[in-house]
């Protein structure tokens, strides 16, 4: 059983989603570069999960830790 690593980032001032996925993604690509036994398969979530909201949509809803 592996252990779990929960990263959290946070902006100073609005980030387009597009940008923060891309920043999130790029940091994973990283990592799976320095250790290469990692893969997007043990990936489980990113935050926020789409580009764009979609019209009359909700956005991203996150479940915060207690």
């Amino acid at each position: 059983m592996g252990m779990a690593v929960i990263v959290w980032i946070f902006f100073s001032e609005a980030v387009a989603a597009s940008d923060a996925r891309r920043l999130g993604n790029g940091l994973l690509r990283k990592t799976m570069e320095l250790y290469p036994l990692l893969s997007f398969d043990c990936f489980d979530r990113l935050f926020p999960n789409q580009d764009i909201m979609p019209e009359g949509g909700f956005g991203n809803l996150i479940a915060l830790p207690l």
